[in-house]
């Protein structure tokens, strides 16, 4: 938790993330910007769709089909059979914990995104030619 905050002070909040990150490139990918001889000069570039969640569906990282049906998929096993799940609703005192237990623990879920995935882009902004490198030789 510490560390998140640390970072978001940091980078200066999560507008300047936004935008930061997309500024983001290695020193190799801008020295070799233009150079048809370098071919890594795209891998440094962070995608112009990092920050959407419904991608194209040809997308090669996220296709939104994926999204919609595959992860809604496994999300209703999740939640409506998965043993914890279950055993945590049907061991509640009344209805109402059942559902408030369930929806903490769906809250919970949020926690990653901010401890975990913003503090790596972050680490992206502020170290680009570690986090960010393309190239295999220099990134040694």
């Amino acid at each position: 938790f510490i560390l998140m905050v640390m970072s978001f002070y940091e980078v200066g909040g999560y507008e300047q993330l936004e935008k930061k990150y997309f500024e983001a490139y290695p020193n190799t990918t801008i020295q070799n910007w233009g150079n048809d001889n370098y071919s890594y000069t795209k891998c440094g570039i962070p995608p112009d769709n990092a920050w959407h969640l419904i991608r194209d569906a040809d997308d090669g990282g996220l296709p939104w089909p994926g999204v919609m049906f595959g992860l809604t998929i496994s999300s209703i096993w999740y939640w409506c059979s998965d043993q914890v799940i279950v055993q945590r609703a049907l061991a509640a005192k009344n209805l109402a914990h059942a559902k408030a237990g369930t929806l903490l623990a769906g809250y919970l879920k949020f926690l990653p995104m901010w401890l975990i995935v913003f503090p790596g882009m972050i680490a992206r902004v502020l170290f680009p030619d570690i986090v960010g490198c393309g190239d295999p030789d220099e990134c040694e």
